[in-house]
């Protein structure tokens, strides 16, 4: 750093000693902890000498409310009780922003990023913080784009005012409707975490993905260490080392393929969460994208783990990217199981739910929703239902799962697909029970008419 890029150099309390904290007129925010309280003369003297720039002593408010003013400090989101800070958020981890109701806005936090073969401590960690930010929004706290919060350091008057004046007016939506604060808030949040979190261009956009969990339609942008998934009202970004799994499904309808991927920790929409992102693609839709990345980059860096272009099916495209960057194989079905009609899964119902199930190798997989993986090695049996039905008008099976943690029960399986199943699973070597007579309940869509229930009640469980 020269002395010309440092905006401030601030002295303060930090969790255990103190900290030096220097902001860049960029932006940028550089923290260094665990100074002890007597090196203060020392540091500021260092700071003078070497850069011209004058060593600030700020105290930290240890009231503990909960009330104060949030405000914009480059790459930061500070909190201030007083003209003292409270706390900080670097808005680089920022997963996602989202507005609740009128004068809400909700702040979700990625996961820690862990060094590569480092496993995931299970410990308490930030995920989430509420606002509550009351009125309207006034242009005066508006920056020069006019479309953010200004930043705290740097008060920009508007075009046709004095330097001085302030405009209160009410500042206008794209809707043309007056924006309240906490929506103002949210969008400044949205685009200055885009700003500290993607610093550099994207390597790879994908526009227009159908997501069938969560349901939207995304862009997804491509970066070194994490994806960012972006719809109508909702802006994640997730690290690849987030990524646990890639499964590569083909439809039961041969017009469309599942790409599914796996997440630990799960993504987060309000208190719902997501293990599993589920996108559909058509299976003749084609695609050509350049990574936007040299040669000696992509051989340096990657060892010619990605490509510098890629063209064919959409799905083939978008699973070899993700495979190339989170370095995660891509489970597809194998030659085990095969239903009636040649497909490798089947048409089922998980809940009330309409799914397909995949008997993989190692596993078996059903999405879209509940997306649910059942590993061979957490199996305890599977158990067929309605089997030997002497009703005609009984044309489905039940299939359910035992495992430590729950039970799953499929529903409404094509009854010729039984022998398949059933075969697959003795392959597998997992125990199998059937269950004589007509009187299995559960959800069955395929029936002519309704069976009946027969009063017992199913833990069906989602892990």
């Amino acid at each position: 750093m020269r002395g010309a890029e440092i905006r401030r150099a601030v002295w303060q309390r930090c969790a255990k000693e103190f900290e030096l904290r220097i902001d860049l007129a960029n932006g940028q925010v550089h923290k260094f902890d665990n100074f002890p309280r007597d090196s203060f003369d020392a540091v500021a003297a260092a700071l003078r000498s070497n850069y011209g720039v004058d060593l600030e002593a700020r105290e930290v408010s240890l009231r503990g409310y909960n009330w104060g003013k949030a405000e914009f400090q480059g790459s930061l989101l500070s909190f201030t009780i007083g003209a003292k800070p409270a706390f900080e958020i670097p808005l680089a981890d920022v997963a996602n922003t989202a507005p609740i109701g009128k004068n809400d806005v909700s702040i979700e936090f990625t996961a820690p990023e862990l060094p590569p073969n480092t496993p995931r401590i299970k410990e308490d960690c930030l995920v989430e913080m509420h606002f509550h930010i009351p009125g309207m929004a006034a242009k005066s706290q508006l920056d020069e784009s006019g479309k953010q919060l200004k930043d705290k350091d740097a008060p920009v008057a508007k075009e046709g005012e004095e330097e001085g004046e302030i405009d209160e007016g009410l500042v206008l939506g794209d809707d043309g409707e007056a924006m309240t604060a906490a929506a103002l808030f949210c969008d400044t949040i949205k685009m200055r975490a885009d700003v500290g979190a993607a610093q550099g261009e994207s390597l790879v956009t994908f526009e227009d993905l159908l997501c069938l969990t969560p349901r939207g339609r995304f862009e997804v942008d491509m970066f070194a260490t994490f994806f960012r998934i972006r719809g109508k009202s909702n802006d994640y970004r997730i690290m690849f080392n987030s990524i646990k799994r890639l499964f590569l499904l083909p439809k039961p309808d041969d017009l469309h393929t599942m790409f599914v991927i796996q997440l630990d920790p799960p993504l987060r929409q309000g208190q719902t969460r997501y293990p599993f992102l589920v996108f559909q693609f058509e299976r003749d839709e084609e695609i050509d994208v350049e990574v936007k990345l040299d040669q000696e980059a992509l051989t340096t860096q990657y060892n010619d783990r990605l490509r510098k272009d890629y063209d064919g099916p959409v799905f083939m495209v978008v699973s070899e990217i993700f495979k190339a960057l989170s370095e995660i194989n891509i489970i597809t079905p194998g030659v085990s199981y095969k239903s009636t009609q040649g497909h490798s899964g089947v048409k089922c119902a998980l809940k009330a739910n309409e799914a397909f199930l995949y008997p993989l190798e190692r596993s078996f997989v059903s999405v879209p929703k509940p997306a649910t993986l059942i590993p061979h090695a957490e199996v305890e049996k599977v158990t067929f239902s309605r089997v030997n039905s002497t009703s005609s008008s009984t044309k489905t099976i039940e299939m359910k799962i035992s495992t430590a943690s729950g039970e799953y029960a499929y529903t409404s399986i094509s009854r010729e697909e039984y022998q398949a199943l059933a075969e697959y699973c003795a392959t597998k070597k997992l125990r199998v029970t059937t269950e004589i007579g007509d009187g299995q309940g559960g959800y069955d869509a395929m029936d002519d008419d309704d069976d009946g229930e027969d009063g017992k009640k199913r833990n069906v469980s989602k892990t």
